[in-house]
């Protein structure tokens, strides 16, 4: 004998909706599954590439003495360091003065006979009438424009108007860099940084110094004739970015601010110099 089970009106009717409804929850179980499947893989990913841009398996590349050392990335080009900041007036129209130091940016003996044009052994180049600063000297900076006449003040990279650095030989010699090369600085104590050009070779065993204009951009309170505190400052030079001339300021920021980010920008900077 077979046993009926009695069925509640309406219930036939109400077993699709019911299965109907779990099929709709189950649909959207599942959508939220998956989208927070994809955002964990994303997160993932985010977190590979900060890993990858954070990694500072770093080489030597120079000792100077003491502190001052360079290094390289193992696996990306560029050079970097830690020093202090000096300000260099090298190139500007109004840096040395033959009789009156309080006129120029900086005293005569910083740059005499070094960073002045000569025109004989024994003679150096005087500015005239039409020169930018009549009456003062003609700076040199190593970087030079060779198309304009030695004794013009424009050949030469202007330490008022462009942001440029100072390397010495050995730094140029070990990192394969040439003069024209740009960089990124970065001021450690405020969080400011500006982009840069290689301009001037600086005595062999000195690292940290940048011209007028760098020192402003950074907020360094420091000038050519008076010092200050020591800075805290992040160098990282790009060998083979320049081409061997001077360029204006907008040229540097642009193609630097590219370099800077292909190496990994203030996250490789935070992993090499952990604050």
């Amino acid at each position: 004998m077979e046993t009926v089970i009695p069925t509640a009106p309406g219930a036939e009717q109400a077993a699709p909706c019911s299965r109907a409804l779990i099929a709709k929850v189950s649909v959207g179980v599942l959508a939220a599954s998956a989208t927070a499947l994809l955002l964990a893989l994303n997160a993932q990913s985010i977190m590979l590439v900060r890993s990858a841009a954070t990694n500072c398996e770093k080489i030597l590349v120079i000792s100077l003495g003491g502190n001052k050392k360079v290094y390289k990335l193992s696996n990306k080009s560029g050079l970097f360091f830690r020093a202090d900041f000096e300000v260099d007036a090298d190139g500007s129209p109004r840096a040395y003065h033959p009789t009156n130091d309080g006129l120029a940016l900086d005293y005569k003996k910083n740059g005499y006979p070094w960073a002045i044009v000569f025109v004989s052994r024994s003679r150096p180049y005087i500015q005239g009438p039409t020169d930018p600063a009549p009456g003062f000297y003609v700076s040199k900076t190593s970087l030079e424009d060779k198309t304009k006449n030695e004794t013009d003040p424009t050949r030469y990279v202007n330490a008022e108007k462009v942001p440029y650095i100072v390397l010495p030989a050995g730094a140029m010699r070990a990192g394969n860099v040439k003069l024209g090369d740009l960089a990124a600085v970065i001021n450690r104590r405020n969080g400011k940084s500006a982009y840069a050009i290689f301009a001037d070779i600086g005595p062999r065993t000195k690292l940290g110094e940048g011209s007028i204009a760098l020192a402003k951009a950074l907020d360094i309170n420091k000038t050519p004739k008076r010092g200050g505190p020591a800075a805290d400052v992040i160098y990282v030079v790009f060998p083979g970015s320049g081409n061997g001339k001077p360029v204006p300021p907008d040229e540097i920021n642009g193609k630097t601010a590219e370099l800077f980010t292909a190496w990994g920008g203030m996250d490789q900077i935070d992993a090499c110099f952990p604050r």
